[in-house]
């Protein structure tokens, strides 16, 4: 017998656990579709990256496997910052036999669009941004404009 005294929602124990969301059954939990089509619609153009901050900069850097610099835009609009990337897809050859995939475990973060929002604190200069790509990771270093201090007039 589960106990659910203890949960408000009236559900057992561990049926919503480490954040995921299960469908209790006869066979034990099973994982709920809703549930992994929100995370996938939300997280579709997701890239993990790094955000570093130093006194006058920051500083990015994503891995963009299997993209070239042509398909890489980075800009920028005040305190955000947009990185954005599109694989091209490879031409099939003619009379080139294909090769057919057995798992597809890369796919969908290889092949992708990605689109990445970074909202940072302080305002970055547009005009001193350096971005290179080597290995397949990006690194991009943002200046930051310098504070602005305003004179009070006293009266």
């Amino acid at each position: 017998m589960t106990d659910t005294h203890n949960n408000p929602h009236g559900h057992p124990p561990f049926s919503n656990w480490g954040g995921m969301h299960f469908a209790g059954g006869s066979c034990g939990p099973t994982f709920d579709p809703n549930f992994m089509h929100m995370m996938m619609s939300k997280w579709q153009n997701y890239m993990p990256y790094d955000l570093e901050e130093t006194k006058n900069e920051y500083i990015v850097t994503m891995p963009l496997p299997g993209l070239e610099v042509k398909n890489i835009e980075v800009s920028v609009r005040g305190s955000k910052i947009l990185i954005e990337a599109k694989k091209e897809k490879e031409p099939i050859e003619e009379g080139v036999e294909q090769p057919v995939k057995l798992e597809k475990q890369a796919s969908w973060i290889l092949n992708r669009p990605i689109s990445v929002k970074i909202a940072v604190q302080s305002a970055i200069d547009p005009e001193k941004v350096k971005a290179r790509l080597k290995l397949g990771v990006l690194k991009v270093n943002f200046t930051k404009l310098p504070k602005t201090t305003i004179d009070i007039d006293e009266e």
